[in-house]
């Protein structure tokens, strides 16, 4: 789980760094956010390989969604 809005490197890019380490590994990527919310961020969410989508605040049941859901099924939410 990645926040959006990180000090040294935004989340998204984390991301983006993570899905080029190896195409074996797969780690879920869900990304909590409070500043990026509008649907432009959505679409560029999927650009960096994000799994999930959360604005804040998150209830505990969209949380424990986003990061147990099986990706095959997933959707991303805004």
């Amino acid at each position: 789980m990645l926040d959006g809005l990180l000090p040294e490197m935004h989340g998204f890019e984390v991301a983006r760094f993570i899905r080029n380490l190896s195409g074996d590994y797969r780690p879920r990527i869900v990304i909590l956010t409070a500043i990026y919310k509008n649907q432009r961020y959505l679409s560029e969410a999927r650009k960096y390989g994000v799994d999930h989508y959360l604005v804040k605040p998150a209830k505990r049941n969209e949380l424990a969604n986003a990061i147990f859901t099986d990706a095959s099924r997933d959707r991303m939410a805004s």
